[in-house]
């Protein structure tokens, strides 16, 4: 069994950490939803005249609910703990950015899907071979995913496949090199200056694309805060590529990230999804 945690000792926990680690408190609000079933934790901001403005970190029921081990309660505590240090100070705090990766590597937090899902856990399986094909904390969802869907393994339909538990055996997963590597192929240098970040890694979008060039699925599939980065990509090169593919392919997602940009990005997707 793994450690349970209130919603106070969250709480205090994460304002101590914030202490600890960058000597400055989170004062915003900490909250637990059990709706979250995707993700673990979330940083939430909104943006006002170029300012990245903190609202609140939320954090899943199910990581405090006994089934993980409290190495890993505070790993993704500090995970969200350096998305919001690092968009205060004006520094790159997107999953998958280099100084981003860099951070939570010194702090010693997890990065983004290297986190397995552990507990009691509702499962999609293939209806031939029944291999496991999708798992996640919502019975709802897991009966769901197989609708309109045929598995990778046998091309047969997905049902649903009941329930599994899972230990809590994570370690962190060091994914700064992958990234160091991506700037390389790019003929890029990994450097921390936002500035300079922004004017050497711009993505070029090459002729024709397949999904596997734009995103990759995580042991949990698809989720928002995957795609959310690649919507905005494709609002700034207004390409009407990338979003067809991403409807093609999680059309459930992309819609249920849609929904939470603003007016002026919705509006630029409309027309965007207009083939």
């Amino acid at each position: 069994m793994g450690t349970r945690l209130n919603n106070r000792e969250i709480v205090n926990l994460t304002r101590e950490l914030s202490k600890e680690i960058y000597n400055t408190e989170f004062i915003y609000p900490i909250t637990v939803s059990a709706r979250m079933t995707n993700t673990l934790g979330y940083f939430q901001y909104r943006r006002m005249k170029g300012q990245i403005l903190p609202t609140k970190i939320q954090f899943s029921a199910f990581l405090i609910d006994g089934r993980h081990n409290l190495s890993t309660i505070k790993s993704v505590i500090k995970h969200e703990l350096a998305h919001w240090y690092l968009a205060i100070t004006g520094q790159r705090f997107s999953d998958g950015d280099y100084v981003f990766e860099k951070e939570i590597k010194r702090i010693g937090a997890s990065s983004t899907n290297t986190i397995q899902s552990c507990g009691t856990m509702h499962t999609a399986v293939c209806s031939k071979c029944g291999s496991v094909r999708y798992r996640n904390y919502s019975e709802t969802r897991a009966k769901n995913y197989g609708k309109n869907r045929t598995s990778g393994c046998c091309g047969a339909r997905i049902v649903y496949g009941g329930t599994i538990i899972i230990e809590d055996e994570n370690k962190l997963v060091d994914t700064t090199e992958k990234v160091v590597k991506k700037h390389i192929e790019k003929k890029e240098e990994p450097v921390l200056k936002v500035a300079t970040i922004e004017a050497t890694t711009k993505p070029t979008i090459k002729n024709k694309l397949s999904i596997s060039d734009i995103i990759t699925p995580g042991p949990k599939g698809i989720t928002n805060v995957q795609i959310n980065p690649v919507i905005r990509k494709a609002v700034e090169e207004n390409s009407k590529e990338i979003i067809s593919l991403l409807i093609s392919n999680y059309p459930d997602v992309y819609y249920s990230a849609k929904k939470y940009f603003g007016k002026i990005i919705k509006s630029k997707l409309d027309k965007l999804e207009v083939s």
